[in-house]
């Protein structure tokens, strides 16, 4: 078995949800950590989380630059049953 690793570009809401989900995971931090960081709530870091269109632009830049995201693409690895 090996891993195929895909690129993801944030292009909608729930892309921009899984980035910024990936991003405050890998970094340990849970979602009252990630808002005290960026200086919003914690049901703000939910409702970027589960996708909601209602998120303030001003809001998920808050969020993007508390986790040093610059751009909106990250890689996911996952298994992939080889043939050969």
């Amino acid at each position: 078995m090996k891993s195929v690793i895909t690129r993801v570009v944030a292009s909608d809401t729930a892309k921009f949800a899984q980035l910024v989900r990936f991003h405050r995971q890998a970094f340990g931090l849970t979602q009252q950590r990630l808002a005290d960081m960026a200086g919003v709530t914690r049901p703000a870091i939910t409702r970027l989380e589960s996708g909601a269109p209602s998120v303030r632009l001003d809001t998920a830049l808050k969020v993007l630059d508390a986790l040093g995201v610059e751009d909106l693409t990250y890689y996911t690895s996952e298994d992939a049953d080889s043939d050969a």
